[in-house]
């Protein structure tokens, strides 16, 4: 019977037992000590004496178990009979140890609870938090969650349902005290953990190497980082899920308490709000941009209008400019009109002097018939440049068997050179049949002489002249020169 068995124990060494069982079938000294507030020592020596009911196990000599499942069931019935009679001794002094360790846990938690409260204020109260600035919100959040939880590993890591897979916003490593970020892991390759994700599971996972949802992580992330246990608390933005906090504990399997998850999850709600600032202060940013963009173009508008009324006011006054300008060229216009009509009537009066001229030049050059009584044939080219010409021929018979010729080209050209040629036969007229000089050596000489004279040329430094050629033709002497 169970009540025979464990009879003739003392109320500590039954108190040890019963605690133990509290625990599970195999327990550790440190449990066992913390859940009776007593000398890890001084137990395992009541233990050493209670070896009918436990024994060492495994490898490590801090391990315990009962020695069978039906010493282990047998306690359990015992406490349970025991539990209904609450004068029993045993019982009672079971119970006042229960109820300290109870307490205890109760005050532990307690003190856990308000040390939360004290680093979700801190975390809530920072600058970062309140001006929504992003990446240094995550940095603060991680090192904070990894001293309060106590944790070498805590990442946050934002979802992207459309596309199908999560990225590391922010990894702080505790035992290197360092931020990293952007590793990406996708649905395809790790199926049941975005599985998890989808369903908004909290994935609690005291061993993450056979966990349901972490096991495909095993071998090429766990296992290479000795990471044994993992904690994902998802959050939220806008309504959606926006991602999950991780951690990962290394080198030991551990059990995540339920005021860890609460205090992660409030955790969540600041990373919520902080991207909520984000936004918002996004959106101040943007605004504030478009109205300082606004003020610049309304003043650029303003600029351009002043710009706009100062052409204006310039167009106006080139409008009034140009109104002067045609009216004066529109005079102009008429006085050039009428100069022109008073040209063209000049130009015809004057052509038609020249017309007059020219019939004067042509009386002075020899008839055909007074060349042809002394030449038996002949002939003259005589094309002048313009209407009248400086160019001219002079011809005289002195006798019938004596004739003059002469060839003469003036300077300039036109009226001017009709003159010339007017004054070249005038004074040939004078000197060959006035004066009888009938030598053409003389005759050049002569006309040198007074041409010179009649132009003034030694007081005006006149240099107008005539190239002349004379020949004198003797019919006898079949000679001329």
């Amino acid at each position: 019977m169970p009540s025979q068995l464990f009879s003739k124990l003392s109320h500590w060494q039954f108190a040890i037992l019963a605690c133990a069982s509290s625990i599970g079938y195999t327990f550790s000294i440190g449990d066992l000590s913390k859940f009776l507030e007593y000398d890890e020592a001084e137990i395992i020596k009541e233990l050493d004496q209670l070896g009918a009911f436990v024994n060492i196990f495994g490898s490590e000599d801090k391990e315990y178990s009962f020695i069978s499942q039906e010493i282990y069931q047998n306690l359990l019935t015992y406490l349970h009979t025991l539990e209904e009679d609450d004068k029993a001794g045993k019982a009672v002094f079971y119970h006042k140890i229960k109820a300290t360790h109870y307490q205890t846990k109760f005050d532990m938690l307690l003190a856990q609870i308000k040390n939360h409260t004290h680093y979700l204020t801190e975390i809530i109260k920072n600058p970062c938090i309140q001006e929504g600035n992003w990446e240094q919100s995550l940095m603060l959040i991680t090192e904070t969650l990894s001293k309060v939880i106590d944790v070498t590993r805590v990442s946050v890591w934002s979802y992207n349902e459309e596309e199908g897979y999560i990225a590391c916003l922010d990894l702080y490593e505790k035992l290197y005290q360092t931020h990293s970020k952007g590793t990406v892991l996708y649905q395809k390759d790790f199926p049941s953990y975005f599985k998890a994700l989808e369903d908004e599971v909290i994935i609690n996972a005291d061993n993450a190497l056979t966990n349901e949802y972490t096991f495909e992580f095993a071998e090429v992330y766990l296992t290479p980082l000795q990471i044994c246990s993992m904690l994902d608390i998802p959050f939220y933005i806008g309504g959606k899920l926006g991602g999950v906090i991780c951690f990962e504990h290394q080198f030991s399997f551990r059990k995540w308490k339920v005021e860890e998850i609460m205090f992660t999850t409030s955790i969540c709600s600041v990373i919520s709000i902080t991207y909520q600032s984000l936004l918002i202060k996004q959106s101040e940013k943007e605004l504030k941009k478009a109205n300082a963009e606004i003020t610049s173009q309304n003043e650029e508008l303003n600029q351009q209008q002043e710009e706009l009324a100062a052409i204006n006011e310039s167009l106006v006054m080139k409008n009034a400019l140009i109104e002067m300008q045609r009216t004066e060229l529109q005079k102009q216009y008429e006085t050039l009109d009428t100069q022109q009509k008073q040209l063209i009537d000049t130009t015809k009066r004057l052509n038609k002097s020249i017309e007059y001229a020219k019939s004067l030049q042509d009386t002075i050059l020899p008839k055909p018939s007074e060349v042809l009584n002394f030449f038996t044939d002949y002939f003259s080219i005589y094309l002048p440049k313009d209407v009248v010409s400086g160019d001219f021929y002079w011809f005289y018979q002195v006798s019938t068997q004596k004739a003059i010729v002469v060839l003469a080209d003036c300077t300039g050209h036109g009226v001017a050179g009709a003159f010339m040629s007017m004054i070249g036969n005038t004074l040939l007229h004078k000197i060959i049949k006035e004066k009888g000089v009938h030598n053409p050596a003389q005759i050049l000489s002569y006309l040198h002489e007074d041409i010179i004279s009649l132009l003034r040329q030694k007081e005006e430094r006149n240099k107008d002249g005539m190239d002349v050629s004379i020949c004198l033709f003797e019919k006898h002497n079949n000679v001329s020169y």
